[in-house]
């Protein structure tokens, strides 16, 4: 799958190819569309989707890839962004992308396949066990091990009691 990201160059944003997980050669290519419709479009078409912010450019960064500090692993890592990496289904099993690239005299058509990654199997066999381990609050050891942490002891991203009221199911 394609991560992208969109530059400006001598006044002009275009969207391009940060990473293409295949490795056939895409990185920096020029997206010109994607299914259709004008790639920075689509991106801000999609964007909009994006509930974290009324910013419509940072929804489009949201949407983007980029690389972000993994205290962990002590290294940057690529983080594909809202686009590529979705926690909703998308509408179709595929997205069609015509890139420009520089080693290529004509515009090259890619058909890309959306790729479904089980995040984590389930731990539920009833009504019961599914509340204990999807609606309620996780442990202060979950947090700890999917959290991002700012120091030892207090995770950035709030736990999900914070995000939701859960005493009136």
């Amino acid at each position: 799958h394609l991560t992208l990201y969109a530059p400006v160059t001598e006044g002009k944003q275009s969207i391009r190819v940060l990473v293409d997980i295949k490795e056939r050669g895409y990185n920096d290519c020029e997206v010109l569309t994607i299914d259709g419709q004008d790639a920075l479009t689509h991106l801000h078409t999609f964007s909009e989707t994006i509930g974290y912010s009324k910013d419509s450019g940072v929804r489009l960064n949201l949407a983007l890839g980029s690389y972000i500090y993994d205290r962990k692993q002590t290294k940057f890592v690529l983080s594909a962004g809202g686009f590529s990496e979705r926690i909703a289904l998308p509408d179709k099993g595929s997205l069609t992308y015509v890139l420009k690239c520089a080693a290529s005299p004509t515009p090259i058509t890619l058909e890309e396949p959306w790729i479904v990654i089980k995040m984590a199997p389930p731990s539920f066999t009833d009504y019961k066990s599914y509340l204990s381990n999807i609606c309620h609050p996780p442990s202060s050891a979950d947090i700890q091990n999917f959290a991002m942490l700012s120091s030892e002891d207090e995770p950035l991203l709030p736990a999900r009691s914070a995000l939701f009221d859960l005493s009136n199911p």
